[in-house]
Parts: C-alpha cells; sequence; structure tokens
C-alpha cells in the first residue's frame, strides 16, 4: 500500500504534493486562491497571476492553520486534477500539519481524506518532524522559518514534544511588511510587474520611465498580492542579517547592492547609506522585534527568534537540552538570509553560555524550502510505514473519530 503514496504539505503561501520516495515535490503551486465575482475559485499560479475583473485573492490559512476547509478541498481537488493528474481514490495520503494543529483540524482533515477523495489510507505528519527525518536526525530542535509564521518544534526520538513547541507571527510576511512601510516613507512606489508594458532604462535615482498597462476591476487584494512578490524579490537579492549585534553604523558600514524595481527605478544600494542600512534592518525585526515600525507593529509578546529557540530549549526536559542545543535545524525560505545562522549560533551562545551550541541548514535553497514534504516522503516510503495507515476500514468501523487519528497519528 505504500507505493505510490501522495505527500502533500499545505503551507501559509505555497502547497507541495508529490509522491513519496521522490526527492521534490511534482508540484508547487500558491496555497491562496481566486475568487471570481460569481463565487468561482480559481487554483494555480497561472490563474491566482492574471488580472481579472473583480478576482479577489484569499488564503485558506490563519497562523499557520487551515481555516477554511472549502477552499483547501478545491485546493486539493486542483492539485489532483490539474497538477498530478491522478484520482486520489487509488493513493494513500500523508498531509503535513504543525505542532500546534487543533484536533478539530486533524478530524476535519482524516474526514475530508476519506468522505470526499476516497483514499485508501490516510496518516497526518507533524512538519518538524519531517524535517528531522529529512536531515537524518530523530532527535533535533526544529526551527522553522515560513512566510507567515515562525516556530520552534523539539523532536525526540521521531516524535514531537508540544511542551516545547513554540511559534509566533514574526517571520517572512513581517520584513515584507518593514519594507512596505520602508519604500511608502521614502516615497518609492511598488510597480507589480502585471502593470508594466515597456520601461526604459535610467539613473540610479532618477524617476522611472515606463508605460503602464490599462485593466479595469482589479481589486486591492489582486494589487497587493503583486505588490508582495516584488517585496519577496527585493527580500531575496538585497536583504540580509548582521552576523553579530545590530546597529546602524555598523549596518552602514557594510557594501550593498542595487536592486531595480519592475518599472526600472533602481537605487544604489552600495553608496546610499540609508539604503545600506534598510538592506539589514528591515531582517532585523526577527531578531529584535522592537525594531518594527509603528505602521507595521509586531505582536506586543513577540520575542526575538534566538529568545524563541532558547525558551523553547528551556520548556523541554533538563537532560536533554545539551543535545537539543547542538543539533539545532534550521528550514523554511526565510531562513536563506545571508547571515542569519551566524547570527542564531552567536546570540544562542550568549543565551546559554557553556553549552555547546550547533546550527545546521542544508545547503541547497531547495531542501531548506521542501524540508517538511521531503521528510514526509522519506516518512512515506519506508517499508514498515505501512503498518501506520489509517485504513479506509478502520475509519469506518471507529465511532469516535478524534480518538482514532490522536491514537494513530501522535
Amino acid at each position: 500500500m505504500e507505493v505510490g503514496a501522495l505527500v502533500i504539505e499545505q503551507g501559509s503561501t505555497w502547497t507541495r504534493a508529490g509522491y513519496a520516495g521522490e526527492d521534490c515535490p511534482k508540484a508547487i503551486i500558491p496555497t491562496t486562491y481566486g475568487e471570481m465575482p460569481d463565487g468561482r475559485k480559481v487554483f494555480g499560479d497561472l490563474q491566482v497571476n492574471c488580472p481579472r475583473a473583480g478576482m479577489e485573492l484569499k488564503n485558506p490559512m490563519q497562523d499557520g492553520l487551515v481555516f477554511d476547509w472549502n477552499a483547501t478541498k478545491g485546493l486539493l481537488t486542483s492539485i489532483f486534477r490539474d497538477h498530478l493528474r491522478i484520482n486520489p481514490a487509488e493513493h494513500p495520503l500523508i498531509l503535513t500539519e504543525p505542532s500546534w494543529n487543533t484536533c478539530k483540524n486533524r478530524e476535519t482533515a482524516m474526514q475530508l481524506a476519506f468522505e470526499v477523495f476516497n483514499v485508501p489510507a490516510f496518516f497526518i505528519a507533524k512538519s518538524a518532524v519531517c524535517s528531522a527525518f529529512a536531515n537524518g536526525r530523530p532527535s533535533a530542535l526544529i526551527v522553522e522559518l515560513g512566510s507567515a509564521v515562525a516556530s520552534v518544534t523539539p523532536v525526540w526520538e521521531g516524535h514531537a514534544l508540544k511542551k516545547g513547541a513554540l511559534h509566533q507571527a514574526l517571520a517572512g510576511d513581517h520584513i515584507s511588511n518593514q519594507l512596505r512601510s520602508y519604500f511608502s516613507r521614502q516615497g518609492i512606489p511598488i510597480t507589480p510587474h502585471y502593470l508594466i508594458a515597456s520601461k526604459t532604462q535610467v539613473e540610479p535615482g532618477h524617476p522611472p520611465q515606463c508605460q503602464k498597462k490599462q485593466f479595469e476591476g482589479i481589486t486591492p487584494s489582486f494589487h497587493r498580492y503583486q505588490e508582495d512578490r516584488v517585496l519577496h524579490e527585493f527580500k531575496e537579492s538585497v536583504c540580509q542579517v548582521l552576523e553579530g549585534e545590530y546597529s546602524e553604523p555598523a549596518a552602514a558600514s557594510r557594501p550593498g547592492q542595487p536592486f531595480e524595481f519592475p518599472d526600472g527605478f533602481n537605487r544604489n544600494f552600495t553608496v546610499e547609506k540609508n539604503f545600506t542600512v534598510e538592506k539589514y534592518r528591515a531582517p532585523e525585526v526577527l531578531f529584535k522585534p522592537s525594531l518594527s515600525t509603528p505602521d507595521a507593529p509586531a505582536s506586543p509578546d513577540a520575542v526575538g527568534l534566538a529568545q524563541l529557540v532558547f525558551n523553547s530549549v528551556s520548556a523541554c526536559d533538563v537532560d536533554i537540552r545539551t543535545h537539543l542545543l547542538s543539533h539545532i535545524i534550521v528550514t523554511g525560505g526565510t531562513s536563506l538570509n545571508m547571515g542569519l545562522m551566524d547570527r542564531i549560533h552567536i546570540e544562542l551562545s550568549r543565551l546559554a553560555p557553556g553549552a555547546k551550541v550547533r546550527a545546521f541548514a542544508s545547503g541547497q535553497s531547495v531542501e531548506r524550502k521542501n524540508s517538511a514534504w521531503i521528510g514526509g516522503s522519506i516518512l512515506g516510503s519506508l517499508s514498515g510505514f505501512h503498518s501506520m495507515w489509517i485504513s479506509r476500514a478502520e475509519y469506518d468501523e471507529a465511532i469516535d473519530k478524534a480518538a482514532l487519528i490522536s491514537k494513530r497519528c501522535k
């Protein structure tokens, strides 16, 4: 039964799907979907990035959890039909979940799998445990830095420890909000790619010269989603984390780099002090939430990333803390900020003097972004995993569905 099992990881920004035993997902599509004025929902990269009158873009996730199961049903249907082109009734299904997922959500996921998609078997696995498998370490401290949520989960002998699992909404999206606020204060418009018909190269700092396309009925949600894509490009190509203690003089002394916006406007980040500072200041909010701008503040109870890791370790039993501190695995797209790994090591060494702090991260960006999916793929391909599945017969016979999934998917 393990042959041909499907693995799906539904994140806040991307949903990944493919077959157990393979190295990477077959399909990676936006979790965000479009809702047309007639109520019809559209899914997939091409669909949500195509400007259409009246199309609202929505996301079925909040705080890293599914809250709109009707939209998730449509998302999974699109994956099976349009991307994998398979009949889900012929494949066992593995879904990943965050460590703070609710019992109700787990039961709903199982119900969707069996009653809507008629899968022959089902399993739901903690994403942190999957990331530990992907990195070949059954016991480790998993730091997942995604777009909407940063989380820290201790994994011990293949099991997530709930008492040490912490998360907060201080991740990639928060950095984007800092950049949006900064560009607004500087009077720099964020013109998305879909509006550009043509552009002329201009000198750094000069007004852009471009021809814009005209569209009727574009919604604010679509326009903002396209702006976020530009901000994401900026984060990936410009932003970095200072390895040591942050200060504006230290940031200003570092070399920067140029960035050109879709409309042709560009700034030479290598010579303009204020822009070089912002290159480091925006991602610095991961470690110092107090640096967040007033119009894009962090949650009052947010703590720096290193402190979140330390708090997670401190919540665990004393006899495993040393091992966890020396086996920290960092995953997720936001972890790709240059300098972040060194900063984690330096700050944790300060918080836990005398402890041997070691943080690991894959050198391949694809592996970091897809870590949970890859671990699920490994898990689903293990020869003994067939005994862990919840079969269709077990589901049909169970009176208490919540107890069934709690017992089998710990």
